[in-house]
């Protein structure tokens, strides 16, 4: 017999014995279903417990085997089932609030803000020193519904005056409703009613006879169309005006009617855009207005029933929302029934600039010109208006704003020009969830050689309380 003969028949006999007496290897042959080692591929190359065939017990060289407990051996989490847990279905979230209407908003949107401030003002008026008093409540409303939004704002004041009686101060009542007809066409539409009361020791009074301003009512309906061509656009206007101003009082006693201001004007327009390029656009704007006073004018002799036209042309730039900026140039005219009233004609000038780098920050710059009724013998006046506003929330409980003003109101008919400087700075501090304390500084200076004095300077410190809910 050969030797590789013999070393067969001898592999199987010991192979044969293995199978025939169990616990013949102290750790198995590694084909029991208890060899964690079978699994070792699913985990880590670092995985071993005493129990696998990858440990080895320190023990001397001669040492024999160890026998390790049954309880060392950890389980195997493969051979268990797998419990399939039941998966919930998603629960529907409810809407989240977004200002801009979108017409894939499914739930109508309500939203009601109520507010109330109270106010304490001295006011140096040519080196006479007095102190007001007054109370402002507002509420505002806001509907949004798919392509259909709705604002609508109340405001109301009574000031009291020191040494006199309680004048109503301004009053606005302004309602905005916007109706989307698809992505490119929009109707916007705008009512308002607006009622004040010039302060007789104020910088809007420019006569010191004067016992009680005039209360003036201006109520008025705008609707305006726009529409989108690929990189044109198209909007058109129209809107009607009604403007009330009741009798003055003056010192001595003297009623002086305004019937000659009360007035009701229609107007229309139409402007033309179109984008250049994704910033820079050019546009091109058509207006016209007709004015019918109620009566004539004693100081002027004669009504100032006609009609005002302007025609203006200009670029337009946005940046990003971040900078935007209009320039326009000009043509604006008016012409009266009387044939003793000349027409006015002047080049009309317009720019503004708008810089908001983040929603904490907000700048505009602006500067207009304009062609409107004049009062007491002048026709009509040409008005340039500069103005400077801005905002800056410093943090959550601290605002700051500021403004500055001037206008210049030039006798269409004569060299008279009446000036008219304001500057303004203020605070808004945050005291709680609803309450903030308020504080203003307003300077006003007006210039008119008309007037009694013609320089008068006027300075006004406040102070007061906001609660909103």
């Amino acid at each position: 017999m050969s030797v590789s003969s013999m070393v067969y028949r001898a592999l199987l006999i010991i192979g044969a014995a293995g199978f025939a007496v169990p616990g013949a290897l102290a750790q198995g042959d590694g084909s029991g279903t208890d060899n964690l080692d079978l699994l070792r591929s699913g985990y880590g190359s670092d995985f071993c417990e005493p129990a696998m065939l990858c440990h080895t017990a320190q023990t001397g060289p001669s040492a024999a085997p160890v026998p390790v407990p049954e309880q060392a051996a950890a389980p195997v989490p493969q051979t268990a089932p797998i419990q399939q847990t039941p998966v919930a279905p998603p629960v529907p979230q409810p809407a989240v609030y977004d200002p801009a209407p979108r017409i894939s908003d499914p739930v109508p949107l309500f939203d009601t803000e109520l507010s109330v401030t109270l106010r304490g003002s001295y006011v140096v008026d040519e080196g006479e020193g007095s102190y007001e008093a007054s109370v402002t409540p507002a509420a505002n409303f806001s509907y949004a519904r798919d392509d259909l939004a709705a604002e609508l704002a109340v405001s109301a004041g009574l000031v009291y005056v020191e040494g006199d009686t309680v004048e109503i101060g301004d009053g606005l009542a302004e309602l905005n409703v916007t109706r989307d007809f698809g992505p490119t066409r929009q109707l916007a539409l705008r009512g308002a009613l607006a009622v004040g009361q010039d302060d007789p020791t104020g910088f809007d009074s420019a006569d010191s006879a004067i016992e009680t301003e005039a209360l003036r009512v201006s109520g008025s309906a705008d609707a305006t169309f726009s529409q989108d061509f690929a990189r044109a656009n198209l909007a058109v206007s129209a809107g009607v005006l009604r403007e009330t101003v009741s009798p003055t009082t003056l010192a001595d006693g003297t009623i002086v009617y305004n019937d000659a201001e009360n007035m009701t004007a229609v107007s229309g327009g139409v402007r033309l855009g179109y984008a250049l390029t994704p910033i820079v656009g050019v546009f091109a704007a058509a207006d016209g207005r007709r004015e019918d006073f109620d009566a004539v004018s004693d100081d002027l002799g004669a009504s100032r029933n006609g009609w005002a036209y302007a025609l203006r042309g200009g670029l337009t730039g946005n940046w990003s929302d971040v900078v935007t900026a209009e320039a326009s140039v000009g043509v604006g005219r008016r012409t009266f029934d009387d044939a003793a009233l000349a027409a006015v004609e002047r080049v009309l000038y317009g720019a503004a600039v708008g810089f908001n780098p983040d929603p904490t920050t907000q700048l505009r710059l602006s500067f207009d010109t304009g062609i409107a009724p004049g009062t007491g013998s002048v026709a009509a006046t040409v008005d340039y208006t500069l103005a400077l506003e801005a905002d800056y929330r410093v943090n959550s409980w601290l605002g700051l704003r500021g403004s500055a003003s001037a206008l210049w109101q030039e006798n269409a008919d004569s060299d008279g020009v009446v000036r008219t400087y304001g500057a303004g700075v203020g605070a808004d501090i945050a005291l709680g969830a609803h309450t903030a304390l308020v504080l203003d500084y307003d300077y006003g200076l007006q210039e008119d050689s008309a007037a009694d004095p013609q320089t008068s300077h006027v300075h006004r410190v406040s102070a007061g309380v906001t609660l909103r809910y």
